[in-house]
């Protein structure tokens, strides 16, 4: 893919690092997410209360796991949502024009309009809710969705062959063989990890449920598309610096050598111990490892988010038309009714967004999207920072640090709020703070996910995969972590009853603060951060600005990476792709 710095690209943000991501992919491929998200809420309140009927049997991996018997319908809707706005991302990315873009974009809102109705009882394709076609019952809801996929799929199609006409390819054969081996090599690892994620202990709880059935069909996806995959990689790859940057081609590379040692030749172990040594072998295996485990949390996070989205939105609007329509009359409804819902589903749409991108990722890392990782935090206290704070971790540091634990006794607000509105009113006061905390609470998640969407396709922890300098990245450099931690606050606050819980709760801000640091420490081995971090002085708050050069400092004693020595090729490489 011809990658130009975004700096360079009309309209784009200036970002400090050169790459193919548009400045507002993660932020229409979020909120596409939330529109199909919010229109199968709606469809599944009005016409069918479980999505559709049960999917029996389809595709069944009995030896991985036997839970592919009446899997619930909203499985495979969210999959194919998340999907969806994964598809129209790269769409997005591959615009040739601005017609192009324009088309993309209309696509996005036709399958939004046409959701919407058909959630409301409008019937484009067939009568009843559900049609069998293909040996699948297709909703009415799923059919646009299928359509839209495929109008997406030719469309960056067309790009791509545009892109890459004038390149010149590498012999099919070569191709092929290569291709063939990182396929195998990926497959043998991707073998060994199933029984893992379908078999362990921890995973075989309810709770990784659904991570156990979507590993098993990433499972398939990789078994017959893998192929293909590799070999068109293979054959249109522009430099050969680049297979370093491939997690099967380092895979392959072990399993040579480790083959080799079981087989005794004496070279065999030099040549393991030369591939482990390797920077970019190193990163792409450690790259492979926040994969492995951040999927299964991210994927798990995004069906608790949605259950809540669906259960609440449907009620907002509801809820708020009658409060609406009885508004000062006799037996309406109290404010209190439809906020509640609101804040309930705004939070829950929140994090929808938030875990579908970040989702998309950790998943979808490639050289044809330009998000690979160009390293991985090197520090044992980066990853210790990052990973207390996830499952199964952050079990431990929340039962030492329980700062959402109910101690008993009255709350503080309620106190706040007897001194405020005195006896008679107490509850009118309570109220208000509770409703002045739930919005501060929204609007420091609403900066939250605006960090995330900022990152777009590259998003994912302890990996650096370019420097993000738009959206809130423009004003200080941890907007997420400080909004996060903020949010945790004003979510919390109007239920503290003990002085122990400010201290946990400010023990956890300190845990993000190393989290923050560490993640300075690791970018600051790239020169272009120091550059971003000479731009944006300020750490956690606007105006207020940050000691740098001790990270100057450690940039400058830092030995550059050694360059890759390129071999001759067995081919010529277009001169555009240097």
């Amino acid at each position: 893919m011809d990658c130009i710095p975004a700096s360079d690209k009309k309209g784009a943000s200036n970002d400090s690092d050169p790459g193919c991501q548009e400045p507002h992919t993660g932020a229409f491929g979020g909120l596409l997410i939330l529109a199909l998200a919010a229109a199968y809420a709606m469809f599944k309140a009005n016409i069918q209360r479980n999505g559709g009927p049960p999917a029996n049997d389809w595709l069944p991996l009995p030896i991985f796991t036997a839970e592919f018997h009446n899997i619930n319908r909203d499985y495979f809707d969210i999959v194919m949502i998340v999907a969806m706005g994964l598809v129209f991302m790269i769409a997005w990315e591959f615009r040739a024009s601005k017609t192009s873009r324009a088309m993309t974009a209309a696509i996005a809102l036709a399958l939004v309009a046409v959701e919407w109705m058909t959630a409301h009882g409008a019937k484009f394709f067939f009568a009843a809710p559900v049609h069998r076609f293909a040996e699948w019952d297709w909703t009415a809801f799923e059919v646009p969705l299928a359509i839209a996929c495929g109008a997406f799929a030719l469309h960056f199609a067309v790009d791509v062959a545009r892109k890459n006409g004038s390149l010149n390819p590498a012999p099919f054969y070569w191709a092929l063989k290569t291709g063939f081996f990182r396929w195998l090599s990926g497959l043998v690892f991707f073998s060994i990890a199933m029984p893992l994620f379908c078999r362990h202990p921890f995973y075989t709880s309810q709770y990784y449920e659904n991570w156990r059935i979507t590993v098993s069909y990433l499972y398939l996806v990789y078994l017959f598309l893998g192929l293909p995959y590799s070999v068109l990689t293979n054959l249109l790859r522009p430099r050969r610096v680049e297979d370093r940057q491939d997690p099967c081609f380092t895979l392959m590379l072990i399993f040579r050598a480790v083959f080799r040692l079981m087989a005794c030749r004496r070279a065999a172990r030099a040549r393991l111990q030369a591939a482990l040594k390797n920077g970019q072998t190193r990163t792409a295996l450690l790259d492979l490892v926040v994969k492995i485990f951040f999927l299964p949390i991210m994927t798990t996070f995004l069906f608790i988010e949605c259950g809540g989205f669906f259960s609440s939105f449907p009620a907002l609007l509801k809820t708020a038309g009658d409060f609406y329509l009885k508004s000062g009359q006799p037996g309406g409804v109290p404010f209190a009714q439809p906020f509640n819902l609101f804040y309930s589903s705004a939070y829950h749409a929140i994090f929808i967004i938030d875990v579908g991108l970040s989702i998309i990722g950790y998943a979808c890392s490639s050289r044809w999207l330009g998000n690979k990782s160009r390293s991985v935090d090197p520090y044992f206290t980066g990853w210790l920072a990052a990973l207390i704070c996830y499952p199964p971790f952050n079990g431990i540091t929340s039962n030492y640090l329980p700062y959402n634990q109910a101690f008993g006794g009255e709350p503080y607000t309620v106190l706040l709020a007897g001194l405020i509105g005195g006896a008679a009113g107490t509850e009118a006061a309570l109220s208000a703070i509770d409703t002045a905390l739930k919005i501060m609470t929204l609007f420091a998640f609403s900066i939250y996910v605006w960090a995330t969407m900022a990152f777009g396709l590259r998003f994912s922890n302890l990996t650096h995969r370019g420097i993000i300098s738009r959206g809130p990245y423009a004003y200080i450099r941890h907007p997420a972590f400080v909004a996060k931690n903020i949010a945790w606050w004003t979510e919390n606050l109007r239920n503290f009853s003990s002085p122990w819980q400010f201290v946990f709760l400010a023990v956890w801000n300190y845990i993000y603060y190393l989290r923050a640091v560490t993640e300075e420490r690791h970018l600051g081995m790239d020169p272009r951060y120091i550059e971003y971090m000479n731009r944006v002085k300020s750490r956690f708050i606007p105006g207020v600005f940050s000691d740098i050069p001790s990270l100057i400092e450690h940039s400058r004693h830092t030995p550059e990476p050694k360059k890759s020595k390129e071999r001759n090729s067995r081919f010529q490489i277009n001169s555009k792709f240097q």
